[in-house]
């Protein structure tokens, strides 16, 4: 079962860290409410994780994860899903960097089509920036198969209790290492450092079994909690956290996952499902290629300097990602099926 209005928070998600890449500092985004809502952009990477570990168990939830056959399986459906746009990325940057005669770091280049640049305590992540949290994924992919079974060997309490106490020792650890590096942190990718929000995903999820089906929603407070998220959002101070990507609102997040699917639960037929589902595919081609598409954009056309300019980058990126969908995601979509 998809979750239509889950994917339409991944597709604004993906927006708000565009924005907050590139529109910052641009008039409306550069002061106000709206300045602090895309200034907190960074942490919708944190949402991902989150919801990445959720959907890993419900689409996960039949599958004997102890078989090693389920495994390669397992695995070769992420690849088939991840690889296509992640590699495009890098050919963009190469053909881009090699057209302009630029120097490029083969070692760096290796270690991002390994796919493993921020397995490192200070990486950087300089062919395309925002490949980091894909470099992250790949890493919890590869504990996908153990976690789950870890989680589904223990109970509901256990899972909550053993998630929650490493969200805080790494919220601890990371403050606590902050206030020695005040700029540059270093393992500010480091993977390990974000498992915490991935397991948080994975134990909503295991939640969502269990107790799902028995909860109604409430309306009133499912408004009323989004708008408390959205508050919180647009009114906390990035500035001891700014470009930090700490783990801070990852419980948050997952009930923000767990009141949606309940809500949705019951209002399905209320939404216009096909349209949100079209704009949650588009959030990954949005995400991976927002950079490497700037970097063309502004040598072909301007500078991303304006709101002008900043709205037809946007156009255009979201054009060329709907391009994709229905060529390169949709043929990778069917062979995903067939595994």
């Amino acid at each position: 079962m998809r979750y239509s209005l889950l994917n339409l928070f991944r597709f604004f998600a993906a927006i708000i860290v565009v924005l907050f890449h590139f529109g910052y500092c641009i008039p409306p985004f550069d002061e106000g409410i709206l300045n602090r809502l895309i200034g907190n952009g960074h942490f919708a990477v944190t949402f991902f994780f989150v919801l990445s570990g959720f959907v890993m168990v419900l689409s996960n939830q039949k599958t004997n994860l102890k078989l090693h056959t389920e495994k390669i399986r397992f695995w070769k459906k992420r690849a088939i899903r991840l690889l296509p746009l992640y590699y495009l990325a890098i050919i963009m940057y190469v053909i881009f960097t090699l057209g302009v005669k630029n120097p490029i770091d083969w070692k760096e280049m290796l270690l991002n089509v390994i796919g493993v640049h921020a397995w490192d305590l200070n990486p950087q992540p300089l062919i395309n920036p925002p490949s980091w949290s894909l470099s992250a994924e790949f890493f919890f992919y590869l504990l996908t198969p153990p976690l789950l079974l870890f989680s589904q060997s223990r109970s509901i309490k256990k899972n909550v209790f053993i998630a929650i106490l490493v969200w805080l020792i790494t919220v601890i650890a990371f403050v606590f290492f902050m206030q020695y590096h005040q700029r540059d942190l270093p393992f500010n990718f480091f993977p390990l450092w974000h498992l915490s929000t991935f397991f948080i995903g994975i134990t909503t999820g295991n939640i969502w079994i269990a107790i799902g089906h028995k909860i109604s929603y409430n309306k009133q407070y499912f408004l009323l909690f989004l708008i408390m998220c959205l508050t919180l959002f647009c009114t906390f101070n990035t500035g001891f956290f700014h470009k930090k990507h700490i783990a801070l609102f990852a419980p948050i997040f997952a009930v923000i996952i767990f009141i949606t699917v309940l809500f949705e639960k019951d209002n399905q037929a209320k939404f216009p499902n096909q349209f949100f589902d079209f704009l949650g595919d588009l959030s990954y081609p949005i995400y991976i290629l927002h950079w490497p598409f700037l970097t063309y954009f502004n040598y072909f056309f301007q500078d991303v300097n304006t709101l002008t300019w900043l709205v037809k980058y946007l156009c255009g990126l979201v054009a060329f990602s709907i391009l994709l969908h229905f060529t390169t995601e949709r043929f990778f979509k069917k062979l995903y099926k067939t595994i």
